[in-house]
């Protein structure tokens, strides 16, 4: 058996926890005119009651901390110094799926069994990993600190209870759950589903930097998916500002570093540095969050989110992922659904209203949920043809639905997504001043004058 490293519980006493700069770096890159989707305000004013500026609720989302507050508050969560293994939990590495139970491998065996050729995606063995080969597991309750030890830098942050107030993290689930139920499902290795949202970097066969365009459901009127926009981009701003209040400084400084030269996510316009009118919409309220700065330009919301042991794209231009759990219902030690870090063997156990931030080019992945998908599966089919079966035969009543899933396990993520930075340069090239000295602009005009045949070339070079 490779040889167990115990975790080393460490009290942090570097002041680098609470050090961070003032405010977020804003950028002006709006360019050529260009206005994305969706444009405008919401008109009329979203829902029924006035937006109300209230003090009490930035206190009690701890907006209006300063970095004593912050420095005070990290210095209560443990921090774990780990040591990675020589031999991971997965052998090999990459692109095996984890589970935890027998049941939960019979499920998952029997789905990939059926589920029809892909040629996009190969079949990941499974392993089973039972619970005594994790050196550290965090308990729904525990927050943590994990820190290499090697290079002393943190690799992964839990923050339970994040944020403080419970309506406000009902509100983000309902605002999850509703951009999951009609907006396109980018997964395609397991049954969770996973959409995303703000700007993107476009197909690939088409890379065009621009705000997403992927709700599938033609029953949402523009007026409803303006509001859905604007409420799911007022949520991620509402986190983003809380991370920077609850968050080491080491991890908050290395992404905002990595937004430098991108737009924020804002629904309204690209790049404006006065964002639209930002307001979220807690105990039947709107309220106004117009003044806090914006967050990264994208994101992602997701449902039974399960993913083999893998290493995100090498380009990724952020190289922190940071995830709020907005719902967990379910046996944290039975069901699946824990995210894990392979090489330092690190489990930490699914609960609602859990941060977690880890770096993206470390061996990660998510158990399986123990679902059964296909039992599931032939239960919605016949439910749907017995649906139109009555609807043919002009029924008064209608079949009851297959009961929800009894595991929920849903969630947002902010990241910048790989090669966005490459993609936003190639759709905005910035037009650079030039001579008739420059070797640039001489070259060119050469060119263009071989082209022509005359020597009377003054146009710049086109960039």
């Amino acid at each position: 058996m490779p040889q167990k490293h115990s975790p080393t519980l460490k009290q942090p006493t570097s002041e680098s926890l609470c050090k961070r700069t003032l405010g977020t770096e804003t950028t002006t890159a709006r360019r050529n005119g260009y206005v994305p989707y969706p444009v405008g305000p919401p008109s009329p004013l979203p829902g029924d009651n006035p937006l109300i500026n209230d003090p009490d609720l930035l206190h009690d989302l701890c907006l209006d901390w300063n970095d004593e507050d912050t420095c005070h508050y990290l210095g209560s969560i443990p921090t774990y110094s780990m040591t990675a293994s020589k031999r991971n939990i997965c052998d090999p590495p990459e692109d095996i799926w984890v589970v935890e139970s027998e049941s939960i491998k019979e499920h998952l065996l029997r789905r990939l069994a059926g589920r029809k050729a892909d040629r996009r995606t190969l079949v990941k063995p499974v392993r089973l990993v039972e619970r005594s080969h994790w050196t550290l597991i965090i308990d729904p309750q525990q927050s943590a600190i994990i820190r290499d030890t090697a290079s002393g830098k943190i690799v992964c942050v839990v923050i339970r209870d994040f944020v403080p107030k419970k309506s406000v993290v009902t509100t983000v689930d309902a605002i999850a759950a509703k951009h999951l139920s009609t907006h396109r499902n980018v997964r395609m290795d397991d049954r969770g589903t996973m959409a995303l949202y703000g700007y993107s970097g476009g197909a690939i066969s088409q890379r065009h930097f621009a705000y997403s365009r992927n709700c599938i459901d033609m029953s949402v009127k523009p007026a409803e998916l303006q509001l859905h926009n604007h409420d799911l981009v007022s949520a991620h701003t509402l986190l983003w500002n809380i991370m920077n209040k609850k968050v080491p400084a080491e991890v908050i400084e290395k992404i905002k570093s990595s937004m430098k030269g991108l737009p924020s996510l804002d629904w309204n316009m690209m790049g404006e540095p006065t964002p639209s009118r930002i307001s979220l919409k807690v105990d039947g309220q709107y309220h106004e969050l117009t003044g806090l700065p914006l967050g990264p330009c994208s994101g992602v919301c997701a449902e039974h989110y399960s993913r083999a042991c893998h290493l995100e794209a090498k380009e990724e231009t952020s190289p922190w992922v940071c995830s709020l759990t907005t719902k967990y219902e379910g046996n944290a030690k039975e069901d699946g659904g824990c995210f894990y870090l392979a090489g330092l063997k690190v489990l930490i156990e699914p609960a609602t209203n859990t941060f977690i931030a880890h770096k993206n080019n470390m061996l990660h992945g998510t158990t399986v949920h123990d679902i059964d998908w296909v039992t599931e599966e032939a239960e919605l089919a016949l439910w749907r043809k017995n649906v139109a079966l009555a609807k043919e035969a002009q029924s008064l009543t209608l079949p009851e639905p297959p009961k929800p899933h009894r595991i929920q396990h849903r969630g947002m993520s902010m990241l910048i997504a790989d090669g966005m930075r490459r993609v936003y340069d190639k759709s905005f090239p910035v037009k650079r001043k030039w001579t008739p000295e420059d070797a640039d602009g001489q070259e060119e005009m050469t060119r263009k004058k071989a082209r022509a045949g005359t020597d009377d070339v003054h146009e710049p070079p086109a960039l």
